[in-house]
């Protein structure tokens, strides 16, 4: 019972953490698009502005040009000032995606810290060392392959036999999950 509620915890978190990792992700693309956008704008701005100042035309008489040259320095003040505000608008969606996804870290260190006071409560640590020492890190899936184990009175078993899976599944059936009285330094410590 106590297993399946770890596993269930694991399960739930592994989940967390992929839905995270998938917004995580998202969100990266979006602000590379962004910024790829930003630096598209800029572009634009420097291009706009050398063709004007490269542009020389011929003008009849000096106040034709003046007139042309006010029409074209007004139009490109006008893109200057969308330039900057959008600009503006790309920093502020920015540093609201930097905010979510920090607040999304400090909530997945939050539920990782949880999780390992429950795993120090369940076992000592030269029992997690063993486990560890067995279990293997798929990167591709960036998910854990954990040795079949199970508790047996007040030891871990890591059984060598072929049907292992079952018969920690047998041995979870037969466990129940009791609290006793927490101790003072660990009261408050959860959220």
């Amino acid at each position: 019972m106590e297993q399946r509620m770890v596993t269930a915890g694991n399960a739930n978190l592994e989940a967390k953490e992929k839905e995270e990792a998938a917004k995580r992700r998202k969100i990266a693309v979006q602000l590379k698009k962004e910024r790829m956008k930003a630096q598209e704008l800029v572009k634009e701005k420097e291009q706009n502005e050398q063709e004007l100042l490269e542009h020389k035309k011929q003008y009849e008489s000096l106040q034709d040009e003046i007139e042309d040259l006010r029409k074209e320095s007004k139009i490109l003040r006008s893109r200057d000032k969308e330039y900057e505000h959008e600009i503006i608008d790309l920093r502020r969606e920015h540093q609201a995606e930097r905010e979510e996804l920090i607040d999304s870290f400090r909530d997945q260190e939050a539920e990782v810290e949880f999780l390992k006071e429950v795993v120090k409560n369940l076992l000592r640590d030269g029992e997690l060392q063993k486990i560890r020492m067995r279990a293997q890190y798929d990167d591709m899936d960036r998910k854990w392959t954990l040795p079949a184990f199970y508790l047996k009175g007040k030891e871990l078993a890591l059984p060598k036999i072929k049907n292992a899976k079952a018969l920690v599944e047998e041995e979870l059936e037969k466990r129940d999950l009791e609290f006793g009285e927490a101790q003072p330094s660990m009261r408050n410590s959860y959220y």
